[in-house]
């Protein structure tokens, strides 16, 4: 995943707020296949980014971070880099 996938996944997903995103819908919001996005969040979760899911209907995740928790994530990786 490049920085710039990563940064735009990160924004979708604050964008989305409290309520979270699908993968569908954050595919759409990114112009991006369904397999790009499962593929990012995959990335992210291996990098320590602090991702939320919560199962709903029919297997399908709702994605969400919080915005202290990123925050807290760009800051140690900041200091790694």
């Amino acid at each position: 995943m490049t920085v710039e996938m990563l940064i735009q996944m990160i924004a979708a997903l604050r964008r989305a707020g409290r309520d979270g995103a699908t993968v569908k819908s954050l595919s759409e919001s990114l112009g991006v296949s369904l397999k790009t996005v499962r593929r990012s969040i995959e990335e992210m979760a291996e990098l320590g980014v602090p991702l939320l899911y919560e199962e709903v209907e029919h297997n399908a995740k709702v994605y969400s971070l919080r915005s202290r928790d990123i925050i807290d994530w760009i800051h140690r990786m900041s200091k790694e880099g």
